[in-house]
């Protein structure tokens, strides 16, 4: 006998009683808001409203390097996103200012009355919102609203656009509609300005979705005629902004353009400047006030870029915000910062007047330069074609001298400098080292020796003391490194070869990470996308022999770039290795010692792309007692410099591309120099690197992922959100009433496509670290341990992954993945993208496929693992609108999966996006469902699992079902447990 169980709105908020009071009814607060930013909006060069979701936010943007903060967040809309922000009179006193605020979004208006407070410094310190008038709901999107005014300048009327290209004036004194005009175009707009604000005289000038910009009046005799047409965008037009003084107006569109027209109806009717450089729509652009020249656009290929409207010129582009979208900006009323809000909530401050580069060119006329090495903070050495040194002392306002003349260094040369540009060694084909000392007098050449008879390819300098360095030197005819200690002395310069580094098979040295008072490893990348270490304790602590000694690698591991070039690598503290590539990579490893097989273990911590194009060096930089890494590299003629720890980049110069002899290393002052060799001469650029936005508001990137998952790291709350871009975002969920925010905890890039599952265990390994696994595009499964790091930190490392089913180039997803522990081994539950449920075992060492079915014969959407009396059942939800239960063996017994379910039932018309699978009383499950066709669905089900492994009986308790439990499909769906669902 089953019992119906029915679903009502009622039901689900509780009863209602006859004085129409909700009994026992849930109530939510918000612990962590995160939205996309929609709406920013300068009321003064220091202080900015912010609009997100329904909340409004003021904050004080600090100048001269005061700090940035937030001084205030009013709730102002209840179900809608603040979309626009209309600020109009102002009454001031010396610590207090009153504004008057418009506040719309989607068809809801509101008046807002805001009061901002003063310290004795002029700083603000809090703000109070009164709603002073809440229009009733519009019956159309509002697109745009203007303040109308009268002659002492007070304001009389409100004026309002609407989506279908109508306009509505309210009178403020009684709020009442009191003139109505339609454009005799009844289009769909995307966007609309008010031209003027006096009542009688009133303009618009609207953007349709057929290309098109159209002006026209809102009062007169030819009120709602077409005025003017402006056409030429090959896209809707989504936004405009008005520039009354100079009769102008941009438009941003579809096409990917941002377009300046002149709108003076006088005037001859003429082509549109047109700017064209972002890489993807562009949402909005707002000029720049007191520079007629600019203009400040932004995108959704997340950047703001600065326009020259003069040379139709991209003259800065500013990138800080992760994902895809900035939706809002605003410039300060003085032209001097950038205001921009995010798609992932978080809010960035620019300078517009960046400091100009330095360039400077190196070289003597007449010659062929064909390498050099820079030396302190202006200096430089270069060498001929002809085996010419010349020294450049431009410190000391010296004229440029030549030192030396060396046959076997023509037409060949490589240079190794140290860091304080007191010692340059020089390589030459034929295996002879030169030692120079560039700053002593006279200019001599201090050493010279052989090495060999073969090419020197790379040489690196490392420093130990002021009067003690280490010389690293790899020759085409050698398998090892060759070490050598210089020392100065009061007799002069002593060179010793103090070890020989025997290298691995098919191993060509690209970079050399040694860093002395840092840590004991030394780390060579390899053409090959290899990197092998090595312990030089003894070089660094012990006596120097008189016979060098033999090292051997410690550890070697292959492909940690794949097959492109390790260009870069560094040591940090605590045994950590950073390494960049050629294929673009940036990644972080952990050096464990494996005492028991007296060797070095490598363990990757942290991957993330960073470009498309070559990653070439890393540059370490102490910012506040805080070592970040700058990453250098070329993609697209450009040479730029990614802040790591920023997360975005902070320069970017054109040098025509990647160049094989080129240099950058960072001043004392935090500017970057940049050097490369470029027909016959050294061109050197620099520039500051802090063109990075300032950081109103962190942002979490991912809120528009396809999944997120709570976890608990020793009693640490975190969330875990991924999306369409692969990447993994953790974030730290320590309540603070100070922020209110979400912290950061790490980011890895390992997905090549879209993950759209994510399952992370409930109980930890022996080594006590949480598993976790996340599937997406490609049929990529990957195996995660999460831990927390001895410095506070997270770590998130990969363990292993599946290999792919299909080996030819097919788009099969995993569309859901679950993670559950048997007794034994951990179990692995896919749903697949081709209709098949795939299982894998991790025994702690190794993931292998224990089975799988294509039962379902059509796209599985989503996958659960329930233990049930220690037996483990699978459930699966298809695009076909069924529900599927599966056996999937007992505790510590390895079993494959069936072919087919052990039950299975159709409980919706389409695909099912949401499913809940709960354990209840007298060995049931409760399984809910929501699906493509907005229904809710509720299964009761009770199992009888006897001792044979093959026998489960099972019965249907009860089924209860929602048509309508939303106004759209459902994609999630949980059971409290409590009779309650959300």
């Amino acid at each position: 006998m089953t019992d119906d169980i029915t679903y009502g709105r009622r039901e689900m908020m509780g009863q209602v009683a006859a004085d129409n009071t909700v009994a026992n009814e849930v109530s939510f607060s918000s612990r962590f808001h995160y939205n996309h930013i929609t709406s920013l909006l300068f009321l003064s060069p220091c202080l900015a409203l912010c609009g997100s979701g329904p909340f409004l936010q003021a904050f004080y943007v600090g100048q001269n390097g005061d700090a940035h903060k937030c001084i205030g967040t009013a709730k102002v809309l209840e179900a809608a996103r603040v979309m626009g922000l209309w600020a109009s009179s102002e009454a001031t006193d010396e610590h207090v200012t009153e504004i008057k605020l418009v506040v719309s979004g989607g068809k809801w208006i509101k008046i807002l009355q805001m009061k901002f407070q003063y310290d004795e410094s002029l700083v603000p310190i809090s703000f109070a919102c009164e709603v002073k008038v809440t229009f009733p709901l519009m019956q159309d999107w509002v697109k745009d609203v203007q303040w109308i005014k009268d002659e002492t300048a007070q304001p009389t009327h409100l004026a309002l656009c609407f989506a279908h290209n109508s306009v509505a004036i309210y009178s403020l004194a009684t709020l009442e509609r009191v003139h109505v005009k339609k454009c005799i175009i009844p289009c769909i707009l995307y966007s609309a300005r008010f031209l003027g604000n006096a009542y009688g005289s009133l303009q618009i000038i609207v953007g349709t979705v057929f290309n098109e910009i159209l002006i026209w009046d809102v009062f007169g005799p030819r009120a709602g005629d077409i005025q003017k047409r402006l056409r030429g965008h090959e896209g809707v037009i989504f936004n405009l902004t008005v520039d009354e003084q100079l009769r102008r107006v941009v438009s941003v569109s579809d096409d990917r353009t941002a377009r300046v027209w002149q709108i003076d109806a006088q005037a001859p009717e003429s082509a549109p400047i047109t700017l064209f450089g972002h890489a993807a729509r562009v949402w909005n652009a707002k000029f720049v006030p007191n520079s007629p020249n600019l203009l400040v656009s932004i995108g959704e290929d997340c950047t703001c870029r600065l326009w020259d409207i003069n040379t139709r010129e991209c003259i800065r582009v500013y990138e800080g915000h992760e994902g895809k979208n900035i939706w809002s900006v605003d410039v300060d009323p003085v032209g001097q910062r950038i205001i921009t809000g995010g798609g992932d909530s978080g809010i960035k401050l620019w300078k517009i007047a960046a400091e100009e580069a330095t360039h400077n060119k190196i070289g003597i006329d007449g010659t062929i330069t064909k390498g050099f090495v820079l030396l302190g903070e202006d200096d430089a050495l270069t060498c001929t074609e002809a085996g010419q040194f010349w020294v450049f002392l431009r410190s000391q306002n010296a004229e440029p001298r030549m030192i030396l003349e060396l046959s076997e260094f023509k037409h060949y040369v490589t240079f190794a400098a140290s860091e304080c540009g007191r010692i340059v060694v020089a390589g030459s084909k034929s295996g002879t080292l030169t030692l120079i000392t560039p700053y002593s007098e006279p200019l001599v050449e201090q050493h010279r020796w052989q090495v060999g008879t073969g090419k020197l390819l790379h040489i690196a300098i490392r420093t130990l003391t002021q009067k003690e360095w280490l010389l690293f030197v790899f020759a085409e005819a050698h398998a090892e490194v060759l070490v050598y200690s210089i020392t100065h002395t009061d007799a002069g310069f002593r060179v010793s070869h103090i070890a020989d580094m025997a290298l691995p098979d098919h191993f060509w040295v690209m970079d050399v990470g040694c860093i002395p008072h840092v840590s004991h490893i030394c780390v060579f990348g390899s053409k090959a996308g290899a990197i092998a270490m090595y312990d030089v304790r003894h070089l660094l602590e012990g006596p120097k022999g008189a016979s060098p000694v033999n090292l051997q690698p410690k550890c070697v591991s292959r492909r940690v770039h794949g097959k492109q070039a390790v260009t870069g690598v560094v040591i940090e503290k605590d045994n950590i290795i950073a390494s960049v590539g050629r294929d673009g990579f940036y990644c972080r490893y952990q050096v464990h010692d494996n005492r028991t097989a007296s060797c070095w273990e490598l363990e990757r911590i942290y991957r993330s792309r960073i470009t498309k194009g070559w990653l070439e060096a890393i540059r370490c930089r102490n910012a506040g007692g805080e070592v970040s890494h700058l990453l250098t590299g070329f993609f697209d003629k450009q040479f730029f410099v990614f802040d790591e720890r920023r997360k975005q980049r902070v320069a970017a110069v054109d040098c025509g591309g990647g160049h094989r002899l080129w240099e950058a290393r960072i001043l004392k002052s935090g500017a970057l120099k940049f050097a490369y060799l470029r027909k016959h001469y050294v061109y050197t650029i620099e520039w500051g690197v802090e063109a990075g936005g300032d950081e109103i508001l962190q942002g979490a990137a991912g809120i528009e992922g396809r999944v997120v998952r709570f976890f608990s790291i020793n009693g640490t709350k975190m969330l875990v959100t991924s999306g369409e871009d692969g990447v993994l975002r953790f974030y730290w969920c320590t309540e603070s009433s100070s922020s209110g925010r979400l912290t950061k905890a790490a980011t890895v890039k390992r997905h090549f496509g879209g993950v759209r599952g994510i399952s992370i265990s409930n109980s930890t390994t022996s080594a006590g670290d949480l598993l976790m696994v996340t599937g997406g595009a490609r049929e990529e499964l990957v195996l995660w341990k999460l831990h927390e790091a001895g410095d506070g930190g997270f770590r998130c490392v990969e363990v292993s992954h599946a290999p792919r089913v299909y080996q030819e180039e097919m788009e099969v997803r995993l569309m859901d993945v679950c993670l559950a522990f048997n007794g034994k081994d951990w179990i692995i539950f896919g749903a697949y993208s081709d209709g098949y449920i795939r299982t894998w075992k991790y025994d702690g060492c190794n993931l292998t496929s224990t089975g799988s079915s294509g039962w379902h014969n059509r796209c599985v959407l989503k996958a659960k693992i329930v233990a049930l009396d220690k037996r483990l059942l699978g459930v699966t939800a298809g695009t076909d609108g069924r529900i599927a239960i599966w056996d999937l063996g007992w505790y510590d017994v390895e079993e494959a999966v069936s072919p087919t379910p052990i039950w299975n039932m159709v409980v919706h018309q389409s695909g099912i996006n949401a499913l809940d699978v709960m354990i209840v009383e007298d060995q049931g499950l409760q399984i809910a469902t929501g699906g493509d066709d907005n229904g809710l669905c509720v299964l009761k089900l009770a199992f009888d699992i006897s001792s044979a492994p093959s026998h489960i009986a099972l019965h249907t308790l009860s089924q209860g079902r929602l048509d309508s439990g939303h106004s759209s499909n459902i994609t999630g769906k949980h059971d409290s447990g409590d009779g309650k669902s959300m």
